[in-house]
């Protein structure tokens, strides 16, 4: 019986990799060890996945010691796409209030945006 589960042992570490705790994920498990980091299996995939995704690797080391690497430009352009989003939905949500202001009052929505702007 010692020999089979000594076997079976083998094939589910076929590395024989360290057992411990995950860097990423803190749960117990075989850990693999990546760029000076002892990862499970299913967090090695999640790191590489988004290191494919970073320009350098300086980047993606100083990401996963919680250094966040932030382009201004790049920042700044999302920063941007947020604050359109945002008016966007404001203005959507203005719209559908002036649309059932309208309704309710049988008005044109023209007459209740002058209204409220005081014409």
């Amino acid at each position: 019986m010692k020999k089979d589960r000594s076997i079976r042992q083998a094939q589910d570490n076929p590395l024989g990799n360290a057992q411990g705790k995950c860097d990423a994920c803190s749960k117990p498990a075989d850990l693999i060890t990546y760029r000076e980091h002892k990862v499970c299996g299913s967090c090695l995939g999640w790191w590489k996945f988004y290191e494919k995704h970073f320009e350098r690797t300086i980047e993606f080391e100083e990401y996963l010691r919680g250094i966040r690497y932030v382009d201004p430009e790049t920042d700044a352009k999302k920063q941007a796409k947020l604050d359109r989003d945002r008016a966007i939905v404001k203005l959507r949500k203005e719209g559908k209030i002036i649309t059932k202001i309208a309704t309710e009052c049988k008005v044109s929505r023209t007459t209740v945006q002058n209204v409220l702007r005081g014409k």
